[in-house]
Order: structure tokens, then sequence, then C-alpha cells
């Protein structure tokens, strides 16, 4: 009975191994002859080549779109792109839509942004951007008047607080 196995194992391993095996395709590592390794070499330096040139044809488009998309974004206008460059770091545009302010109203929001959030803008820039956003998302009617009624507030408040505080001083002496 054991016999059986064996010799069936034997079979089962052999039979698949002799049927795949062909003598002329078969050769092991090492054993080339010189024709055969040189048409390898070549075949194998063809292929690197074919993929330097890929690799070369894949970064020529690389460049070439960014330069289309340096050259598309130059031609939009300077506030726009400044916008993007120093508002879009932190803000994605729609956050701002439902914000309508006057000029005024985004000096000071700028302002706040650059003296509380740390922002990187110039005052200049500042300025730049303010008169975009008034443009784009500008406030109007009683919106617009109660942002320079607020102004007009806040100097008097600035002005007034330290003359009526001098003023109270001097009436307690």
């Amino acid at each position: 009975m054991k016999r059986k196995w064996a010799l069936l194992l034997l079979l089962g391993i052999a039979i698949p191994a002799w049927a795949e095996m062909e003598g002329d395709t078969y050769v092991p590592d090492g054993v080339l002859d010189a024709r055969s390794r040189e048409s390898m070499r070549a075949r194998i330096q063809a292929e690197q080549a074919a993929e330097a040139e890929r690799e070369r044809l894949r970064q020529a488009e690389w460049r070439a779109e960014q330069a289309r998309i340096a050259a598309e974004a130059a031609r939009r206008p300077y506030p726009e792109r400044l916008f993007e460059a120093r508002c879009g770091l932190c803000h994605a545009p729609e956050q701002l839509a439902p914000y309508r302010h006057t000029w005024l109203g985004w000096q000071a929001v700028i302002a706040r942004m650059r003296w509380l959030n740390g922002a990187p803008l110039s005052l200049s820039e500042g300025n730049v951007l303010a008169r975009y956003l008034a443009e784009r998302q500008g406030a109007r009617g009683v919106a617009a008047m109660l942002e320079w009624a607020g102004l007009l507030g806040a100097a008097l408040a600035l002005v007034l607080a330290p003359w009526l505080a001098w003023r109270s001083l001097r009436r307690r002496r």
C-alpha cells in the first residue's frame, strides 16, 4: 500500500515536471552563449534608452504645463493674484462670500488679520486688497453708512476720551 502511494507521489511530481520542460528553452543561469548575452544586453540597453526617452518626454510635458499655468496666472489682474497669494493661504474665496464691507471695512478686516493673525501683508498690499474686495464684495446702502458712522464714532471716542479725562481731572482739583 505504501509503495502505491510512493509511486503515485513520484509520478505526480515527475510527470508535470517532464511535461513542462523542453531542452531547447530551458537554460540555467550563467549558461548563455556569447551571442545570446550580447543580444540580451542590447535589448536591456534599448529598454533603458526607451525609458529614459519616456521620462524626458514626461519632464518636457510637465514643464510645458507649468509654463501654461504661469502664463494663465500672469494674465489675471494683480489684485486677484495678490488675493490668492496672501489671503488664499488661510481662506477659500467661498469663505468671504457672505461678508460685505466698504473700503473702510475691508481695511479694518485686513488690519485685524495683519495685527492679530500675523498675515504677511504690507500696507500697500493691504490697500490694493481693500480696494479689490470693496469692488468685488462691497457694502451698499445702510450697511455702508453704518460702517462710516462707526468710524466716525470711534474717531470721536479716541479724540474726546482724553479731553474728557483731562477736563474731569481739572474739575476735581
